[in-house]
């Protein structure tokens, strides 16, 4: 009796166990394709923005230097209760696990995100009226904005 080659055993599993086909690796493919599409269109920057100055905008928008001020005061405020609502959040997360609310608990830390996200934006938007500035940068933000030191 002849003994069979490697490749007539592997032709044969590749027959009867189809792993591909029941992994259904082409959507799988595709999905990750598309994952990765969405990620670089949301972290690579495109180039080709014309930029505004902070002067143009305040000048279309017919905003005075009072008008930004107190944008930019209201701005830091909604933040600031924002961080409050995060802050209260986590009070509650802390009472659900207490109390043996587990799956209320971190649903609570999950929401807490959004809150947080929020007082990011509007502190950035703060600290871009305060600066007089359009499109500034992370880092700047954060050296500058929140941690008061200078941008190298």
């Amino acid at each position: 009796m002849a003994k069979e080659s490697p490749s007539q055993l592997r032709q044969t599993l590749s027959s009867t166990f189809r792993f591909r086909f029941w992994l259904d690796f082409g959507r799988i493919q595709s999905f990750g394709w598309f994952i990765k599409g969405v990620a670089l269109r949301l972290f690579v920057p495109k180039h080709e923005v014309p930029k505004e100055s902070f002067n143009a905008a305040a000048k279309r928008f017919k905003l005075s230097d009072e008008d930004i001020a107190k944008r930019a005061k209201r701005l830091r405020r909604l933040s600031f209760f924002m961080i409050f609502l995060a802050v209260l959040m986590v009070c509650y997360s802390i009472y659900q696990f207490n109390h043996g609310g587990t799956i209320g608990a971190s649903i609570s830390l999950l929401i807490m995100f959004i809150p947080i996200a929020l007082a990011f934006r509007y502190h950035f938007w703060h600290y871009q009226l305060k600066q007089r500035k359009l499109g500034c940068t992370f880092k700047e933000w954060f050296k500058q904005g929140l941690l008061g030191g200078k941008v190298k």
